[in-house]
């Protein structure tokens, strides 16, 4: 190795730091997925290669979630949305969470949709990043991403998308993130949907992704079949404080997490609505 202005190299001149996180990306996706006394591992790994992150959610718990009923027959039923927006190079999703209350407990049924835009899938930068794009092209011609034309996510397509949602479906509330949101969020409130914004910090967020994550422990979760969701949920990091809150970090993520925070917004005004309407009626609630 060699040194220039106190970066280090390897003899092929690619810095080792890079080197190493590529290696630890590698035993991240062998630890992480192979079976659970590796599993240690991948956590491990993956702590190391995202500086410093926490994997929130093991990958055997994610791949144990049972699937959601079809959307056709959740329509008459109680939903909130949650909405996160994207920068040029993120996706842009839509979370759709059926939640229902009984034995004093909250239970989901979650659905998402998801765009990226084709500037960001036809061209890359990086080995990490043409692997990706290969991903997204595969789940966008299996249906399970949608792809907005040009360099960014057209917002116009979000905003038809969640007026035609709140036509279809008996929408409660919409949870958003107030980064890039304020316009598309005004011209919905106008069309009469209520818009809460979530304040992506340690309490905005802990509790719903505490209760995301136990949910899915206590299998009182369920989802549509979509690659694109397990692989956000298996992606997610998290930065904890001393005090026990935890905080989704994008940036100490191995991978795109959008749709798992958009799920974690829906929940975080799903779950108080269904406990106060089910204290109310002093009945279980199902759906």
């Amino acid at each position: 190795a060699f040194h220039r202005r106190g970066v280090a190299f390897g003899r092929r001149g690619i810095p080792l730091v890079k080197r190493v996180r590529r290696f630890l990306q590698l035993v991240h996706a062998i630890g992480a997925r192979i079976c659970d006394p590796l599993d240690l591992v991948g956590r491990v790994a993956h702590a190391a290669f995202v500086g410093g992150g926490v994997q929130y959610i093991r990958h055997r718990h994610i791949q144990s979630v049972r699937r959601a009923p079809p959307r056709e027959t959740i329509k008459k039923h109680p939903a909130f949305l949650g909405v996160d927006l994207a920068d040029s190079d993120d996706l842009c999703s839509v979370s759709l969470v059926v939640p229902s209350y009984r034995n004093e407990k909250t239970y989901y049924s979650c659905y998402a949709d998801a765009w990226v835009p084709r500037d960001s899938i036809e061209s890359s930068t990086s080995q990490r990043s043409r692997d990706d794009c290969r991903m997204f092209r595969g789940w966008a011609d299996a249906g399970y991403l949608k792809v907005s034309e040009g360099p960014l996510v057209d917002y116009s397509e979000v905003e038809s998308f969640l007026l035609e949602m709140s036509r279809k479906y008996n929408i409660i509330a919409l949870g958003y993130d107030r980064y890039n949101a304020h316009g598309l969020m005004t011209t919905l409130s106008r069309s009469g949907i209520k818009t809460i914004a979530i304040a992506q910090t340690w309490a905005g967020m802990s509790g719903a992704t505490k209760e995301f994550k136990n949910a899915i422990l206590e299998s009182r979760i369920d989802w549509e079949e979509s690659p694109v969701i397990e692989w956000c949920v298996g992606n997610m990091a998290v930065k904890q404080s001393n005090h026990g809150d935890v905080l989704p970090s994008k940036s100490s993520s191995v991978g795109k997490i959008d749709v798992a925070v958009s799920k974690i917004m829906a929940i975080s005004i799903a779950e108080p609505w269904i406990r106060k309407h089910a204290a109310q009626t002093q009945k279980p609630v199902f759906f």
